[in-house]
């Protein structure tokens, strides 16, 4: 007959599985915010790269 209690085992499953959520969520952050600097950098160096080659454009910061 239930009791309406959870198994401490599933309690434990339930924690971590949430832990693994958590840590996933953020790695995708990460992953998110490299993602912007790569797209920095890429803008920035191809600024300089059009600086250095004559290529017209502001010079770099």
């Amino acid at each position: 007959m239930p009791t309406g209690r959870v198994p401490k085992r599933r309690t434990r499953i339930v924690a971590t599985q949430r832990a693994i959520v958590a840590e996933m969520e953020a790695e995708q952050a990460l992953v998110a915010a490299n993602r912007e600097l790569i797209a920095r950098f890429e803008k920035k160096i191809q600024t300089t790269l059009s600086h250095v080659w004559g290529e017209g454009g502001p010079a770099p910061e």
